[in-house]
C-alpha cells in the first residue's frame, strides 16, 4: 500500500500532486492539509490532528473521510499523521505541503523526518525535487545519470561510502553536522554505503 500525507505548508506543482494522488492507496490530510483537499476536491480517507485548523469548513467534510481528534498538543499534526500513517503498516509514505509557509514549521518537519524510526521509505516532496531518508546500510539510488544529490548529516556517519557521484567518498566519517550539496551522479548505478549513523538525502527533480 502506497500512502500519501497532504499538510498544511506550500503544495508542490500540479504534476508532481496529481501523479502522487494518483498512485495513492490511501491519503491522510494532516488538520489544515484539509483546506487544501477540499479546495481542489480530493477526498480524503482519513483527517487527523487537533482540529484547530478546521472549524471553519467541518460541514464541507466528504462522508468518506475519517476523522480522528486527538487534543494533547506535545506532537504536531505532522508527527500525528506521521505516526498513524506509519502504524497502517503501507509500503511507503509520501508526503506534499510540509515545506514552505513558516520556516519554524519546515524546519520542525524536516526533524520529524530525520527522527523517524520506520524502516519503510518515507519521502517529502517539494517544487523542486524530494528528501527522504537514508539509514545505516547499502543503498542503490533509482536514479538517472547526470541526478543532482545533496546529503545531509545531523548527527556523525560512520565509514560513508559514495560510487557514482562526481565528488565520491571512500569510508569517510561525517559530522557530528555534515552537508555535502549538489552532488551529481556520474554513473549508474549509484550506490550509498554507511554503517553506522543517519542521512537526509536531497534528489532535485529533472526540470519540466
Amino acid at each position: 500500500m502506497k500512502l500519501l500525507i497532504i499538510a498544511n505548508g506550500q503544495t508542490p506543482d500540479i504534476n508532481t500532486v496529481q501523479g502522487l494522488i494518483k498512485s495513492a492507496d490511501y491519503i491522510i490530510a494532516a488538520d489544515g492539509g484539509m483546506h487544501y483537499c477540499i479546495q481542489n476536491n480530493i477526498i480524503a480517507n482519513c483527517l487527523i490532528g487537533d482540529m484547530d485548523s478546521n472549524d471553519t469548513f467541518k460541514k464541507q467534510l466528504p462522508s468518506k473521510t475519517t476523522i480522528i481528534k486527538i487534543d494533547e498538543q506535545e506532537s504536531t499534526d505532522m508527527e500525528k499523521a506521521l505516526k498513524y500513517a506509519i502504524s497502517l503498516k503501507p509500503d511507503c509514505i509520501d508526503i506534499i505541503a510540509c515545506f514552505g509557509k513558516r520556516m519554524d514549521h519546515t524546519l520542525g518537519n524536516m526533524l520529524i523526518l530525520h527522527n523517524s524510526a520506520a524502516d519503510i521509505p518515507i519521502i517529502m516532496h517539494d517544487d523542486f525535487g524530494k528528501m527522504q531518508i537514508l539509514n545505516a546500510g547499502n543503498h542503490v539510488l533509482d536514479t538517472s545519470k547526470g541526478k543532482t544529490i545533496s546529503l545531509f548529516a545531523l548527527t556523525p556517519v560512520e565509514n560513508i561510502k559514495l560510487s557514482g557521484f562526481r565528488y565520491p567518498l571512500e569510508k569517510e566519517n561525517l559530522g557530528p553536522v555534515f552537508f555535502g550539496v549538489s552532488n551529481v551522479v556520474d554513473h549508474v548505478p549509484a550506490k550509498i554505503t554507511f554503517t553506522a549513523g543517519r542521512l537526509l538525502m536531497y534528489e532535485v527533480k529533472n526540470p519540466d
